[in-house]
């Protein structure tokens, strides 16, 4: 199924009744669009389908026929309440009042729809210090305009997922210059000035010039003072002075504009941090190294990993540098990595939660759930994860000729796509002694004994060899991880830590349900719960709309367990809906604590185990079902 926007979905509406071609003047009339607009509306419609439903020709606008394609447009349907979030966000930032009778005619929906949208934007315009005020059926957006410029930045930041989608997307926005054009202008004033700029940030860049720009020719000057100019202006890089005095400069030729130095001053405030500095200077500050050390250190020692800096950490310093000037000037990176890394690698995700949460106390800053992703990159390379699994330990039967076992050994570590730890090589069976404790046996020649856990092998790998051990490694891997599971994860729950279907509803009151609960019960302080909600603000730890794994920043739980809720009526948890919570309680004198949230991670992320687990009432349940789990 293919979700449309709302005049996406009403394009293909008209195309269906109208049944034969409409011109192009008159379809763009009929969606109340321009003809530039309307292109980029079936390109887009075209795109989300894979194939093209609509066909363009002298004699208009139609549908294919094709059997395939009408059923693809019967199955689509529209994406209402998001698209209309995006499109009433965008009016309300773009003028200064609002009808509700006017938009509700625009969007093709009832006042009572804008109303409640209304009430679900709000929060994000409060992100951004902005507040929606409403007078009769009038509504406007009040703060400043940097506010407004920053909100809008990361509202077109938000939506493109490439800077060429960006660009195609957003012109009928940027009117009366391309961004196309723009991003020729910065890339040729880079060129120009010998600058060279990770592609990560370029349209971090055009972005902020491309709306402070538009925000200008709508009649919306920038608000700083003088002061803020002066400070600003002071504290930025010559080259990057440079670099905003040219853009400005060409724009002012090419648009008829003026630029004050309060506009300057807000461009530069928006790109800072995305524009290389001296970095041979941040890198000679031995303080400030250190204090990183120092952060990267704790946060290691907390989750129990092990450290290697030679790589990356220089450029990790200057990330980290970079990352302090955005989030002091509110201007910060947005990219996608942040909703991929939090599901394809969740527990380093959460190290980098952990040493954002360390940066913010430190240097007195909030870092967005954007930046957190780029630290979960930098972290992923510096972390080298303490294995959890032990190797199979294995011993080989091989007679000593030449290099004969040498070439065995060889063969083992270049030929399987699993690892052995090879603890002892002997001539016979009779050499091994009963301190000789291996998981399995490989041997070269034929034994009289009969052993479950010996395979026959040749000198020379067969192919079929080669998969007997992996296969017999794979065995030993589950076992194993079935041992694991019930030792380092079973013990940590108990049977009044199960709690099914009380009527909760939302992540405040099942966090204060568990607050009340487990006081009473003597495993928390009164303190913790606020931990957990603080860890919650940096970023969400509901995944796929199936569980959420709550945990407090610190070890501060007087005692390590998990907390099990279940609930058959979806539970609202901030943007996502549950129907497992997981509470990690986390003490400081368990060692395997740090380990907790992978283990739950690793087992809820397979939807087959998440189904199994949810029926799951008590620790004898939990325990049967972890029994089985690695079969």
């Amino acid at each position: 199924m293919i979700e449309l926007s709302q005049r996406q979905y009403l394009a293909l509406r008209l195309l269906r009744e109208y049944q034969k071609p409409i011109p192009g003047q008159q379809f763009s009339q009929l969606l109340n669009v321009s003809p530039r607009t309307l292109r980029y509306e079936v390109k887009a419609i075209n795109q989300i389908a894979g194939q093209p439903i609509i066909l363009s020709s002298k004699e208009g606008y139609s549908l294919s026929e094709e059997p395939a394609v009408l059923q693809q447009i019967q199955d689509c349907r529209v994406d209402d309440d998001q698209q209309l979030e995006k499109q009433l966000i965008l009016s309300l930032l773009e003028c200064k009042e609002a009808s509700i009778y006017d938009l509700a005619q625009e969007y093709y929906v009832s006042e009572s729809t804008i109303y409640g949208l209304i009430k679900r934007i709000m929060p994000k315009f409060h992100s951004f210090s902005l507040s929606l005020q409403r007078h009769g059926e009038w509504l406007s957006c009040q703060g400043k305009e940097t506010d407004k410029r920053r909100m809008l930045s990361h509202f077109f930041f938000a939506e493109a997922n490439s800077l060429a989608t960006t660009l195609v997307n957003f012109d009928d926005y940027f009117s009366p210059f391309s961004l196309a054009e723009l991003a020729q202008m910065i890339h040729q004033t880079l060129e120009g000035l010998d600058v060279q700029i990770d592609d990560i940030y370029i349209k971090n860049i055009i972005i902020c010039i491309a709306v402070c720009v538009q925000r200008m020719l709508n009649g919306y000057p920038s608000d700083r003072s003088e002061a803020e100019e002066n400070k600003l202006i002071l504290s930025c890089s010559p080259r990057l002075t440079r670099f905003v005095d040219s853009v400005c400069g060409q724009l002012e030729n090419q648009l008829k504009l003026t630029f004050t130095e309060a506009d300057k001053a807000t461009i530069l405030a928006f790109i800072t941090g995305s524009f290389p500095e001296e970095n041979e200077q941040i890198l000679q500050n031995e303080s400030f190294r250190g204090q990183i050390r120092k952060l990267l250190d704790k946060t290691f020692r907390h989750f129990q990993l092990e450290l290697d800096y030679s790589a990356v950490f220089d450029n990790f310093i200057l990330h980290v540098h970079f990352l302090l000037l955005r989030c002091r000037h509110q201007n910060f990176f947005h990219n996608d990595f942040a909703t991929s890394l939090r599901t394809s690698h969740p527990f380093i995700y959460d190290v980098a939660v952990y040493l954002a949460y360390q940066l913010e106390k430190t240097f007195d800053v909030i870092i967005p759930g954007d930046e957190i992703g780029l630290i979960a990159i930098y972290l992923g390379s510096i972390a080298t994860y303490v294995p959890t699994y032990d190797l199979p330990r294995v011993i080989c039967i091989c007679p000593q000729y030449h290099e004969l076992r040498k070439l065995m050994v060889q063969q083992l570590t270049e030929k399987l796509s699993c690892t052995l730890d090879i603890i002892k090589i002997v001539s016979s069976l009779s050499e091994i002694t009963d301190q000789d404790h291996a998981d399995f046996y490989l041997s070269t020649v034929r034994t009289e004994k009969n052993l479950n856990d010996l395979i026959q092998i040749s000198p020379i790998l067969s192919p079929i060899e080669i998969h007997r051990i992996e296969k017999k490694n794979l065995e030993f891997m589950k076992a194993q991880k079935r041992r694991r599971l019930r030792q380092n994860l079973l013990r940590f729950f108990d049977d009044q830590l199960f709690f099914c279907n009380h009527g909760l509803t939302n992540e405040g009151e099942i966090l204060a349900f568990f607050d009340k609960q487990l006081q009473q019960m003597g495993v928390i302080d009164d303190q913790f719960m606020d931990s957990v909600r603080q860890r919650e603000a940096l970023s969400s730890t509901a995944f796929f709309n199936r569980f959420a794994v709550p945990h407090s920043l610190e070890k501060a739980a007087l005692t390590t367990k998990v907390v099990y809720y279940y609930s058959d009526e979806p539970i609202r948890w901030y943007d996502s809906r549950v129907n497992l919570v997981l509470l990690i309680l986390s003490s400081n004198d368990d060692e395997q604590s740090s380990k907790i949230y992978n283990l739950i991670f690793d087992i809820l992320i397979d939807e087959s185990c998440y189904k199994k687990m949810i029926l799951c009432r008590s620790r004898k349940e939990l325990m049967d079902f972890l029994e089985i789990h690695s079969d």
